[in-house]
C-alpha cells in the first residue's frame, strides 16, 4: 500500500539581511535591506518586526515591515522608512520577530536567518 505524504516545505539554507544604509527624509528615515536567499525556497510573505534604540539605550520606536517578494537564490534590496524618526535618533535596530513568513514558518525563517550591517547595529 502507498501512502502519499506531502513534502515539507523546504527552508532557505540562509536569509541574510543587510542593514546596509540610513539615510534622512523628510519626517522619515529610509533604510536599505540587502536580502540574500540562497537558495531553498522563495519567499512570498516575509514580514518582520523592529524596533529601534536611541544612543541612550531607550527603546525608540516599533515598526512591521513586510519585505517580500524574496526569491529563491536572489539578492535583492528593499527600502522602508521609519517614520517620524530622525536617522541619528536610531543607534541601534533589533530584528524582534518574524510575524508571517510564507511558504515557511516562523521558526524556520529565523532559524535560516544571518544579520549584518554597514550602518548602524543590526541585532536579534
Amino acid at each position: 500500500m502507498l501512502v502519499a505524504t506531502a513534502a515539507p516545505a523546504q527552508s532557505p539554507a540562509t536569509l541574510s539581511l543587510e542593514l546596509n544604509k540610513m539615510e534622512r527624509l523628510d519626517g522619515a528615515c529610509r533604510a536599505y535591506l540587502v536580502i540574500v536567499n540562497e537558495g531553498g525556497v522563495g519567499l512570498d510573505s516575509f514580514d518582520v518586526d523592529l524596533v529601534t534604540f536611541e544612543p541612550s539605550g531607550v527603546i525608540g520606536s516599533r515598526f512591521r515591515v513586510e519585505l517580500a517578494p524574496v526569491p529563491s537564490g536572489r539578492t535583492v534590496v528593499k527600502s522602508f522608512d521609519f517614520e517620524g524618526v530622525d536617522c541619528n535618533a536610531i543607534h541601534r535596530v533589533l530584528l524582534n520577530d518574524v510575524v508571517h513568513c510564507a511558504p515557511l514558518d516562523r521558526d524556520q525563517c529565523l532559524a535560516a536567518i544571518e544579520l549584518s550591517t554597514l550602518s548602524v547595529e543590526f541585532f536579534q
